[in-house]
C-alpha cells in the first residue's frame, strides 16, 4: 500500500510504501488527480512505479526528481515506451532475416547434435516473448487496445493462502531465443563455445537493422507517425518468427 507524500501533477506523485518506508515515483493517468498528502493510493494496472532509493553520480534520485519539471518526467516515460517497441521490432527483424547466421555462429559437431532436437533448444530458430510482451506487440500489429495481463493471479485451489501473482514473462526453456523479463537470451550457444562469435553476430545483425531504421526515420517529415508506422510494419512482416509454444 502506498501513501501520497507529494503530488507532482495529475499524472505523477511521490509516495511512500507503508511497509518499507521507501519513497517511489508513481506515474499513471490521473494518479495524482484530487490526491492529498497522507492519502492512500490505489494503483491501476497501467501505473509505473520507480524507486527513489538509489543514488547516482549527481546525488540522490529522490532529490533530483523533486527538482525536475513533471512535464519532463512524462516526456521521458513516453520516450522509453517508444524505445522499447522500437528495439523489440529491430531484434525480431534481425533474428528473422539472419537465422542462418545465428545457426552458423553456434555450429559445431557436438552442438549440432544437441540442437537436432535431442536437447533444448531446437535447431529451428524462433523468438519467445512471453504472454505480456507478445500481447503488447499483437495489439500494435492488429491496431487494437492492449489487454494488460501483468496482474493475473495463479489459481492454486487453497483459499487460506494469499493469491500469488502469475509471472507473465519467460517460463519456456525450449526456446532458442527468448525474452526473459528484461532482456533477450540467445540460448543455442554451447557451454564449451566462446561467446565471442555469437556476440559479434548478434551485435552486427541488430546494429545493421537499427541502421536501416535510422536511415528511414531521419528522412521522415513527421517522426512520430513514421516511427509508429515502422514499428507496426516490421512487427507484422516478421510475425512468423514469434513462437510462444513448446519448442519440442
Amino acid at each position: 500500500m502506498y501513501k501520497v507524500k507529494k503530488v507532482l501533477n495529475h499524472n505523477s506523485v511521490i509516495a511512500v510504501e507503508t511497509n518499507e518506508l521507501v519513497e517511489y515515483l508513481i506515474m499513471g493517468k490521473g494518479v495524482g488527480f484530487g490526491m492529498k498528502p497522507t492519502q492512500e493510493l490505489k494503483l491501476d494496472d497501467d501505473c509505473k512505479v520507480f524507486s527513489l532509493a538509489e543514488t547516482s553520480e549527481r546525488g540522490d534520485v529522490k532529490d533530483i526528481v523533486k527538482h525536475v519539471d513533471p512535464v519532463y518526467l512524462e516526456m521521458a516515460e513516453a520516450v522509453l515506451q517508444h524505445a522499447e517497441e522500437y528495439f523489440d521490432s529491430a531484434i525480431i527483424k534481425a533474428v528473422d532475416e539472419n537465422q542462418d547466421l545465428l545457426r552458423i555462429s553456434v555450429a559445431s559437431a557436438g552442438n549440432d547434435h544437441r540442437l537436432g532436437a535431442h536437447e533444448a533448444p531446437p535447431a529451428i530458430i524462433s523468438v519467445y516473448l512471453g504472454d505480456e510482451l507478445y500481447a503488447v506487440l499483437e495489439s500494435i500489429k492488429d491496431g487494437k487496445p492492449y489487454d494488460n495481463k501483468a496482474n493475473l493471479k495463479m489459481t492454486i485451489g487453497v483459499d487460506v493462502l494469499p493469491q500469488i501473482p502469475k509471472d507473465s514473462t519467460d517460463r519456456n526453456r525450449t526456446s532458442p531465443f527468448a525474452f526473459t523479463g528484461n532482456k533477450f537470451e540467445f540460448r543455442s550457444v554451447g557451454s564449451s563455445l566462446s561467446i565471442a562469435g555469437p556476440n559479434t553476430t548478434l551485435d552486427s545483425i541488430v546494429a545493421f537493422t537499427l541502421g536501416q531504421f535510422a536511415d528511414e526515420l531521419e528522412k521522415a517529415s513527421d517522426f512520430n507517425s513514421a516511427l509508429q508506422a515502422l514499428i507496426k510494419r516490421e512487427i507484422t512482416a516478421h510475425w512468423r518468427i514469434l513462437f510462444n509454444g513448446n519448442g519440442y
